[in-house]
């Protein structure tokens, strides 16, 4: 069954090589001096976007809108025109309280507030890449975002302010939710066939605790429904505003994935083994399996995640995608 008629893609870019940027960056740097989480590898632009955009007009041609988020800057060569892009400045949808916004996590928190977004979107991190034909049931089945819900054992330290958000959303799950009464109600869909050996967890994971300890968390091209954006801001304000505060990362932000599990402690997923389809891999570790993936199609949706001194494999990567993805789009102007 497909729900292609009005889902949308949201994806979020950053160029730390315009001066403009870099100037607002250092004028607040100071605020969180020393913070290991502000470092220039989350801002690296490593001119893949066009492929972004080719792999999605290539293979994903249903999708109805996209609406592509910045801080108000985009590259010279993308075609604002474009009937299907909406270009969207963080100001277009955030408070200006809250900007400049140099953290991730206010400007994902957010996104139900972008003028026109379908009530069926997939968001995107500009390191995830659409690399083969693509149907929309791949994101949403009978109007639920395809989705698993696999418990997992916790990490032993929260080394940063990723693993940090994931342990703050869970708290404020637990605070709603009881997770005895979640299973129950959708056990299927908690522990279902698809996820394979994944199902098989530790015994204190299949114990009566009401308390979600920890879950997978895939690294890809997220679903989901505006409407859980809505009801988790009028259930959790206060922490979701918290986090509008941080101009940068800190530990004590919730993250978009707080809406994720959300979805998944409601039942409001179709379960789906993610690692089917949607790899993950590290640049400086994995690029030959990269290419190989990139000129197979061998997945449809796959994460590239960066890493220091990587240039040179990102030239590689480059070469990979443009033998695969060589014709300018009409996103494109030249």
């Amino acid at each position: 069954m497909k729900d292609d008629a009005d889902i949308d893609f949201v994806v979020t870019w950053v160029d730390s090589s315009d001066p403009e940027w870099q100037k607002k960056f250092a004028a607040y740097r100071d605020e969180l001096e020393g913070n290991k989480e502000i470092c220039d590898i989350r801002y690296k632009e490593h001119n893949t976007l066009r492929y972004w955009f080719r792999g999605v007009e290539k293979f994903a041609p249903w999708v109805r809108k996209i609406h592509f988020i910045t801080n108000g800057q985009y590259p010279a060569w993308l075609n604002l025109n474009h009937p299907k892009l909406h270009f969207v400045r963080h100001e277009d949808y955030i408070d200006k309280d809250y900007i400049p916004l140099f953290n991730s996590h206010p400007i994902e928190n957010n996104l139900h507030r972008i003028q026109g977004l379908s009530e069926k979107f997939v968001y995107f991190n500009d390191d995830v890449f659409v690399i083969s034909q693509v149907n929309s049931d791949f994101f949403f089945r009978n109007g639920l975002p395809c989705d698993s819900a696999i418990l997992t054992i916790p990490p032993r330290t929260l080394e940063d302010s990723y693993m940090n958000a994931i342990s703050n959303n869970l708290k404020l799950i637990n605070m709603h939710f009881n997770r005895r009464e979640v299973i129950s109600r959708n056990i299927l869909k908690w522990f279902n066939p698809k996820y394979g050996v994944r199902i098989i967890c530790p015994p204190r994971l299949l114990s009566l605790n009401t308390k979600f300890v920890w879950l997978k968390n895939p690294h890809t091209a997220q679903p989901y429904l505006k409407s859980t954006f809505n009801e988790v801001w009028r259930k959790c304000a206060e922490y979701l505003t918290r986090t509008n505060y941080s101009r940068f990362r800190t530990n004590n932000d919730v993250s978009h994935l707080l809406f994720r599990y959300w979805q998944l402690a409601e039942g409001n997923f179709y379960p789906t083994y993610l690692r089917k389809g949607h790899p993950y891999f590290l640049i400086n570790e994995d690029l030959p399996k990269i290419l190989g993936c990139i000129k197979n199609h061998s997945a449809k949706v796959i994460c590239i995640n960066d890493a220091p001194d990587s240039e040179q494999k990102y030239t590689m990567l480059r070469i990979a995608f443009r033998e695969e993805l060589g014709k300018i789009s009409d996103f494109e102007l030249f």
